[in-house]
Protein backbone atom coordinates (compact mmCIF):
# COMPACT_ATOMS: atom_id res chain seq x y z
CA UNK A 1 0.00 0.00 0.00
CA UNK A 2 2.86 2.56 0.94
CA UNK A 3 4.58 1.61 -2.25
CA UNK A 4 1.50 2.24 -4.27
CA UNK A 5 1.12 5.72 -2.43
CA UNK A 6 4.59 6.64 -2.99
CA UNK A 7 4.70 5.68 -7.11
CA UNK A 8 0.81 7.79 -7.09
CA UNK A 9 2.60 10.77 -5.55
CA UNK A 10 5.85 10.68 -7.86
CA UNK A 11 3.51 10.08 -10.61
CA UNK A 12 1.50 13.45 -9.74
CA UNK A 13 4.86 15.09 -9.11
CA UNK A 14 5.89 14.23 -12.56
CA UNK A 15 3.40 15.39 -14.53
CA UNK A 16 2.71 18.69 -12.59
CA UNK A 17 6.29 19.46 -13.30
CA UNK A 18 5.75 18.45 -17.42
CA UNK A 19 2.89 20.66 -17.28
CA UNK A 20 4.23 23.89 -15.70
CA UNK A 21 7.05 23.89 -17.96
CA UNK A 22 5.69 22.58 -21.06
CA UNK A 23 3.52 25.67 -21.54
CA UNK A 24 4.79 28.57 -23.08
CA UNK A 25 3.19 31.92 -22.45
CA UNK A 26 0.48 33.03 -25.26
CA UNK A 27 2.10 36.23 -25.17
CA UNK A 28 5.16 35.66 -25.60
CA UNK A 29 6.46 36.92 -28.80
CA UNK A 30 3.20 38.56 -29.30
CA UNK A 31 3.43 41.68 -31.96
CA UNK A 32 -0.59 42.81 -32.04
CA UNK A 33 -3.83 41.93 -30.46
CA UNK A 34 -7.04 42.81 -31.16
CA UNK A 35 -9.88 41.76 -29.41
CA UNK A 36 -12.71 43.95 -30.20
CA UNK A 37 -13.53 44.24 -26.55
CA UNK A 38 -10.98 47.67 -26.48
CA UNK A 39 -12.78 50.02 -28.92
CA UNK A 40 -13.11 53.76 -28.31
CA UNK A 41 -14.71 55.74 -30.60
CA UNK A 42 -13.40 54.99 -34.08
CA UNK A 43 -9.61 53.15 -32.40
CA UNK A 44 -10.10 49.00 -31.81
CA UNK A 45 -6.58 49.03 -29.19
CA UNK A 46 -4.06 46.83 -29.39
CA UNK A 47 -3.80 44.48 -26.27
CA UNK A 48 -0.30 43.48 -27.10
CA UNK A 49 1.01 46.86 -25.44
CA UNK A 50 2.57 47.44 -28.07
CA UNK A 51 0.19 50.59 -29.43
CA UNK A 52 -0.23 49.11 -32.42
CA UNK A 53 -3.86 50.34 -32.57
CA UNK A 54 -6.26 50.02 -35.53
CA UNK A 55 -9.07 52.53 -36.86
CA UNK A 56 -12.11 51.65 -37.80
CA UNK A 57 -12.43 53.67 -41.67
CA UNK A 58 -16.45 52.19 -42.83
CA UNK A 59 -18.10 49.03 -43.92
CA UNK A 60 -17.99 47.65 -40.05
CA UNK A 61 -20.29 47.41 -36.73
CA UNK A 62 -19.16 46.66 -33.50
CA UNK A 63 -21.57 43.58 -32.27
CA UNK A 64 -21.78 41.03 -29.48
CA UNK A 65 -19.49 37.48 -30.52
CA UNK A 66 -19.09 33.95 -28.86
CA UNK A 67 -16.76 35.41 -26.35
CA UNK A 68 -17.19 39.05 -25.84
CA UNK A 69 -17.51 41.53 -29.02
CA UNK A 70 -16.53 40.98 -32.21
CA UNK A 71 -16.27 43.27 -35.89
CA UNK A 72 -19.00 42.82 -38.92
CA UNK A 73 -17.52 43.69 -41.93
CA UNK A 74 -20.27 44.77 -44.33
CA UNK A 75 -20.12 43.74 -48.24
CA UNK A 76 -20.28 47.70 -49.22
CA UNK A 77 -16.88 48.53 -49.95
CA UNK A 78 -13.60 47.49 -49.47
CA UNK A 79 -11.78 49.36 -46.49
CA UNK A 80 -12.86 48.26 -43.36
CA UNK A 81 -10.17 48.71 -40.43
CA UNK A 82 -6.56 50.40 -40.64
CA UNK A 83 -3.99 49.02 -39.50
CA UNK A 84 -0.89 51.55 -39.97
CA UNK A 85 2.36 50.08 -41.02
CA UNK A 86 5.07 49.76 -38.19
CA UNK A 87 8.43 48.44 -38.16
CA UNK A 88 7.07 45.95 -35.60
CA UNK A 89 4.60 44.10 -38.11
CA UNK A 90 7.49 43.54 -40.36
CA UNK A 91 7.84 39.71 -40.88
CA UNK A 92 11.60 39.00 -40.57
CA UNK A 93 11.57 34.74 -40.48
CA UNK A 94 8.12 33.28 -39.10
CA UNK A 95 4.92 34.68 -38.39
CA UNK A 96 1.76 33.04 -36.81
CA UNK A 97 -1.15 34.35 -37.51
CA UNK A 98 -4.67 33.52 -36.07
CA UNK A 99 -8.16 34.47 -36.25
CA UNK A 100 -11.97 32.84 -35.58
CA UNK A 101 -14.51 34.00 -38.75
CA UNK A 102 -18.11 33.05 -38.62
CA UNK A 103 -18.87 33.37 -42.52
CA UNK A 104 -22.15 33.93 -43.58
CA UNK A 105 -22.92 32.94 -46.85
CA UNK A 106 -24.80 35.62 -48.80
Amino acid sequence: MTRLCIGTIFFSAVIMLVTTYGNASLDEGLVFYLDFDNVKAQTIIDVSDNGLDASIIENTKIVKGKYGDAIHITNNGQDCVNIPAQEKLKVVDEITMTAWVYYQET
